[in-house]
């Protein structure tokens, strides 16, 4: 059968943010002081001091992370594919036979397929973006042409027989492209802590209250 058309929503806009009131910006901290002090134990002062720090912290990262001028891929590959899922590769092997003998895999899909999410649809997965999937299944299904099906792939779900109906160059969105950069700082910090001398005492997590136990 045909590919199966692509839809693409139409998003409403997002609302317009109202800029907030001196007087709601101080109800609202006066609130969040007394919630953090009630819920901590200490004193709307030290709760004040707390998140101060906090927000110093916040804005030296964002800080660092504009100095450090982290970039993020502008475009990512995406996979229109579809699956069969079965329990042992004998199985995926006496289906990927009937394929080769003619038989349809979207019908095989809806027939056979252990995945119930999609079976319905002849395994249509839809539209697939890296890290979207497990690692071998990622590896098959961004490699192989465009039209083809896979040979027998093991993933910790069973056995997955892939065929790719498209896959595309779309450009990546500004929350993706945050995340990347969230994380290549993370690497980074992770990497100048493993360089460095410096011991961090994780002693404090000793003093946390146990809030499972109730009061």
């Amino acid at each position: 059968p045909s590919e199966p058309p692509t839809i693409t929503p139409t998003l409403p806009p997002p609302p317009t943010r109202e800029p907030m009131t001196e007087e709601d910006y101080n109800q609202a901290l006066s609130g969040l002081l007394g919630g953090v002090s009630e819920f901590a134990g200490i004193s709307e002062e030290r709760a004040r001091e707390l998140i101060k720090d906090y927000a110093r912290t916040q804005l030296l990262r964002e800080r660092l992370m504009e100095a450090l001028n982290l970039e993020a891929d502008q475009t990512k590959i995406v996979v229109h594919a579809a699956h069969i899922l079965v329990e042992t590769e004998e199985e995926a092997q006496a289906i990927l036979d009937r394929i080769e003998a003619g038989e349809e895999f979207e019908k095989l899909a809806a027939e056979l397929s252990l995945d119930t999410a999609n079976a319905y649809k002849g395994g249509d997965l839809g539209w697939l973006s890296p890290g979207d999937t497990v690692a071998p299944f990622e590896e098959v299904a961004f490699s192989i042409p465009v039209g083809t099906i896979s040979a027998p792939v093991e993933t910790q779900f069973g056995w997955h027989i892939i065929k790719v109906y498209d896959r595309r160059e779309v450009p990546t969105t500004p929350q993706e492209q945050e995340r990347q950069r969230q994380q290549e700082f993370r690497d980074l910090l992770n990497e100048w802590r493993s360089e460095s001398e410096v011991e961090i005492d994780e002693s404090w997590q000793r003093f946390i209250p146990d809030l499972s136990q109730g009061p």
